[in-house]
């Protein structure tokens, strides 16, 4: 039998390709070769041969006129909005709140007379008293340097790009996913209580979180499930809910299939430096129209630094974005936690 896409029971739904050991994305050589496509090296190569890719990288880093480094910054910053847009779980829970130049950031709100929590900082949040039918979040500036040391340059054989966009992730998107963590995290209690995992996640346990949203008049869209949880997917609990392919061999970087309707996503096969919920926190939560909103003032931007002004060998960039969040509806969020 063929495992190459691995597919949910009675789905047509490819939720990992075992080829690659992801889900919907490419290698991170690919990747790296993309970035370098964005800034204009077109040059055809073996998606494996890495020295090509560091050689691209260590020309950038020495060349101080033709701005090929202030290029790859750029193109960098972009894949780490485009990888932010597939993967967060900001992006993918909340409503996308278009902005307007000059225009304060408004988002909409289906149950006034409540509360909200909207991100203050790029690490912290406050829950307000929600009067009216919308609220104006406060634009967040989420940054980091990302540099690149001139030690590294000399001795590493390894992907450059790839640790710098992994760095960039930590930076952007694990700061994104943790507002959205902590305003869920606020609202547990206001209207649905924290369930109780007794034993793990079961059907039944399951099915009483989904029933607490939908209980409340509101669709209940998502599961949000850490990575030990995720386990349970594969014991005796729900063997009849996988086909035993599926039981054995799900590799994704996020999305892992559908169960009662509900979309599931985890951080299980992110990276341990990007990953966000802690061990046997489980979330159901409402559509993003019900839950919340996010906005972002444009993509991540980049600026070329050179540390040399700070009395360091290295050269990188600043990445810089701004952007609102907010969750504004306590019955749009059941908590689970594992006993």
């Amino acid at each position: 039998m063929s495992i190459e896409n691995v597919k949910m029971r009675g789905s047509h739904e490819v939720i990992a390709d075992t080829r690659t050991k992801e889900y919907n994305a490419q290698s991170k050589r690919e990747l790296a070769l993309k970035i370098l496509a964005s800034m204009g090296v077109k040059k055809e190569r073996a998606p494996e041969d890495l020295e090509e890719i560091r050689s691209e990288v260590v020309a950038a880093y020495n060349d101080k006129t033709s701005g090929k480094f202030k290029a790859l910054g750029a193109a960098i910053a972009n894949q780490l909005s485009d990888v932010a847009a597939r993967q967060g779980f900001a992006r993918k829970l909340l409503k996308k709140v278009e902005t307007v130049q000059g225009a304060d950031i408004r988002v909409d709100v289906k149950y006034p007379n409540s509360v909200a929590t909207v991100a203050i900082s790029p690490s912290q949040v406050e829950t307000r008293i929600l009067r009216d039918k919308h609220i104006y979040p406060v634009p967040v500036d989420i940054a980091e340097n990302i540099m690149i040391h001139k030690q590294e340059i000399d001795r590493t054989t390894g992907d450059i790009l790839s640790e710098k966009l992994l760095e960039g992730q930590q930076a952007i998107q694990v700061a994104e996913d943790r507002l959205w963590k902590a305003a869920a995290d606020s609202m547990v209690g206001i209207r649905n209580p924290q369930q109780l995992l007794t034993g793990g996640l079961t059907p039944t346990s399951l099915g009483l979180m989904y029933n607490e949203i939908v209980n409340n008049g509101i669709p209940a869209s998502t599961f949000v499930a850490a990575s030990d949880v995720i386990s349970d997917f594969f014991g005796p609990a729900f063997s009849n809910w996988f086909d035993p392919v599926s039981q054995y061999e799900i590799v994704s970087t996020g999305m892992v299939g559908s169960l009662l309707g509900l979309s599931i996503i985890t951080d299980a096969f992110r990276e341990q430096t990007l990953k966000v919920l802690n061990a046997g926190e489980v979330y159901v939560i409402s559509s993003p129209e019900y839950h919340g909103g996010f906005a972002d003032r444009g993509p991540v931007e980049s600026t070329e630094l050179d540390g040399a002004y700070q009395g360091t060998n290295t050269r990188g960039w600043f990445m810089a974005e701004t952007v609102a969040l907010v969750v504004h509806n306590p019955r749009s969020v059941v908590k689970g936690k594992r006993a």
